[in-house]
């Protein structure tokens, strides 16, 4: 049996039509039990690798194609495959440290840095020159490769080759340089202006690499042994990072002991007006602690708790939450959102599914931050992931012109990987050097970065923190430290205020976030005139284009009159929204109210929903329905509510995001419509230094 152990995919940014997610589809269609991702000098697809292989049934194997510097200075390219977890350790390692030694140049490794690297890693090279040195470094775990491309047989090439691995006692293994997964792509590889070679290769199945390599059995057989060798959990818990919880100086600090203090005081500063009993808040929050310390996110939290406490006493200003993360109980104690999830209805579950760590600050503020994290832990242990961009219909058309090729060419770039850069907004912190535990690179010659992306981070329990800026909130900040004039206490300010809403009506909110003139929201609110931060909120999810589309605006507002609700076991959830399933949140508390799902499935029926996932889309029907008849429902009123909430689920807004940008805008409009000459001198005095920021604290 043949195993393919030399692919470069889309991560070898220009030189493959690979895709990351396809390989192990088509691996498992050719009926090969395995194969291996060799990108050039990165790691970076290897965490969507795993999982495309996962799903597939396949097993995977990872590596790379170096360059190695000999003892005499002579360059040759080496494919180095990671037979377990030391092995890939040991890659990350050189991967990292030779990018780091380039500097601005093309990373090399050097035979003795690679000689001190070898244990558990298995080598080979089609280079003449590799044999001598890689034999003596890698012993019986080095092959003389032999490449056969698409339609070739054996080379001129070969000859040396063999008589040198006969002469050292070298193994030979046999190869495809796989560059695309089908035989038509080939000619793609080859086009004007793109420099390919003949050797490269499309995904052969195993009876076509018989029959290149007929003559030399023994180098079938060898790919079929290499991979048997690998271990089946070489990617399983392998990226292992000791972050930094504290990483600005604050109290050490366990999650749940945060979090508990956190809890303890707002209690106390709010006791008459919580939502629910302190002990169904201290019950939701020990639940989320347990979860959230098992899925090994308990230092991301507190460093971000840290990063925005040092932002406060910093004087830079700092949002009221965002996205999922202000959804959790975890988040409002930390100090990391101003919304209760309790009284607002948000759910933790959402956040679990898809941890993302963002945060809002002042301008400027993104950069003083991340700055500080450098300054006290060192520019080793504080990296950002790589973003990557992909090539979309217009340019993918554009270079197939300039390939002088069809639209053949324009399909098969779309979606493909297209370039990689540093990215801006996420950072990783960490203990230790980062990159001794997970693979840099420097991406398109910029500085160096993790060579992952933010979601392959996430997906393996290390979701970087993310610092936006907002100018929003340098605004607010002057008009609550009283640097523009009379101090405002606006956590005060009341949630329905009717100048307020008549300002919003009119449409007198320049200058107000997110409600410009020219922003799709502006439109909205003046039709929909929201009387409060909830009815605000709602615009947020109702100004979306898919809203505006199916016309859910024009519903919401006819039910001005009254609301309309498809069950009366719905009301509570949907009462603030007139009856309507605006929210995402609300898709899932409808499945736990009428079905009697866990939240956790809950969330899983609404993703697949939103996804149109079909498969998982009738299985969890399937529950949907039996509960509901279980609780009361006739067949007909829940497949009733069944399509309701699908329906729903496809333009549902993130309420938890909503929230706390619909409290930023109201604030900024109740300031405007109570002390108009006062939020006009904020909104002035912004761009000063005096508001942009503020000298650190002593």
């Amino acid at each position: 049996m043949f195993v393919h152990l030399r692919v470069r995919s889309e991560m070898s940014i220009g030189s493959s039509l690979v895709r990351l997610d396809e390989l192990p589809v088509r691996v498992r269609e050719l009926g090969m039990p395995a194969v291996a991702l060799t990108d050039r000098w990165t790691l970076a697809g290897v965490v969507r690798f795993g999982r495309a292989c996962a799903v597939a049934g396949v097993k995977p194997t990872v590596g790379a194609e170096v360059d190695v510097r000999s003892d005499g200075g002579s360059v040759f390219p080496l494919v180095l495959i990671c037979r377990d977890q030391v092995g890939l350790r040991n890659l990350v390692r050189l991967l990292s440290q030779s990018w780091i030694d380039a500097g601005n140049g093309s990373p090399v490794v050097a035979l003795d840095v690679l000689s001190e690297s070898r244990e558990g890693l298995v080598a080979f090279s089609g280079a003449k020159a590799a044999v001598e040195p890689s034999a003596a470094v890698f012993g019986r775990d080095f092959y003389v490769e032999l490449a056969r491309g698409s339609g070739a047989g054996p080379s001129a090439r070969e000859r040396p080759l063999l008589v040198a691995a006969r002469r050292r006692g070298t193994r030979v293994i046999a190869t495809a340089d796989v560059r695309c997964p089908d035989r038509d792509d080939v000619g793609f590889l080859h086009a004007p202006g793109r420099g390919g070679r003949r050797g490269w290769s499309h995904l052969a199945g195993p009876e076509e690499m018989e029959a290149r390599f007929a003559d030399l059995p023994e180098a079938l057989a060898a790919t079929a042994e290499v991979a048997a060798s690998v271990a089946d959990d070489v990617l399983a818990g392998a990226w292992q990072v000791r972050l930094a919880a504290q990483p600005l100086g604050g109290p050490p600090s366990s999650l749940r002991e945060a979090t508990s203090s956190g809890l303890e005081r707002r209690l106390v500063r709010a006791s008459a007006g919580m939502a629910r009993s302190p002990h169904e808040y201290r019950t939701r929050l020990a639940d989320e602690v347990e979860r959230l310390t098992g899925a090994g996110l308990d230092a991301s939290l507190l460093a971000l708790a840290d990063c925005a406490r040092w932002a406060r006493e910093n004087g830079i200003p700092v949002g009221p939450g965002r996205g999922a993360l202000a959804g959790t109980l975890v988040a409002w104690t930390l100090g990391l959102s101003q919304v209760d999830p309790l009284r607002h209805g948000l759910v933790f579950e959402r956040f679990e599914h898809a941890p993302s760590l963002a945060f809002d600050f002042g301008r400027g503020g993104a950069a003083r931050v991340r700055q500080a994290l450098v300054d006290r832990l060192g520019p080793d242990r504080v990296m950002s992931p790589t973003t990557f961009a992909v090539w979309q219909p217009a340019p993918a058309a554009r270079e197939a012109r300039r390939r002088r090729r069809g639209g053949q060419l324009a399909l098969r770039l779309q979606g493909l990987v297209r370039e990689a850069g540093p990215g801006t907004i996420g950072v990783l912190a960490s203990e230790e050097p980062v990159a001794a535990a997970l693979p840099v690179w420097r991406p398109d010659g910029g500085p160096l970065s993790l060579q992952f992306g933010s979601g392959e981070l996430a997906r393996i329990g290390l979701p970087p923190l993310q610092f936006l800026e907002m100018g929003a909130l340098d605004v607010l900040a002057g008009i609550e430290d009283g640097r523009v004039g009379e101090r405002l206490d606006l956590d005060s300010i009341p949630e329905r205020d009717i100048p307020t809403a008549d300002l919003l009506a009119r449409g007198d909110t320049e200058d107000v976030f997110l409600l410009d003139a020219n922003s799709p929201l502006h439109e909205t609110v003046t039709r929909v005139r929201p009387e409060g931060i909830l009815d605000l909120a709602s615009s947020i999810a109702l100004s979306q284009p898919g809203s505006v589309q199916a016309g859910w605006d024009k519903e919401f507002i006819e039910r001005s009159s009254g609301p309309r609700f498809l069950h009366p076991a719905l009301e509570p959830i949907l009462a603030e929204t007139r009856g309507m399933v605006l929210f995402q949140e609300q898709v899932i508390l409808a499945a736990e109210s009428l079905a009697g799902m866990t939240r956790a499935d809950g969330e899983r029926l609404r993703r697949a929903l939103a996804r149109r996932d079909a498969r998982k889309v009738e299985q969890l029907r399937v529950a949907f329905l039996s509960g509901c008849i279980e609780r009361g429902l006739s067949a007909r009123d829940a497949e009733t509510c069944f399509e309701a909430l699908a329906v729903a689920a496809a333009g549902a807004f993130l309420k938890a995001h909503a929230l706390p940008y619909a409290l930023i805008a109201w604030r900024m409009a109740w300031v405007k419509a109570h002390h108009r000459d006062l939020f006009q001198k904020a909104v002035t005095m912004t761009d000063e230094p005096a508001i942009r920021s503020a000298p650190p604290a002593d």
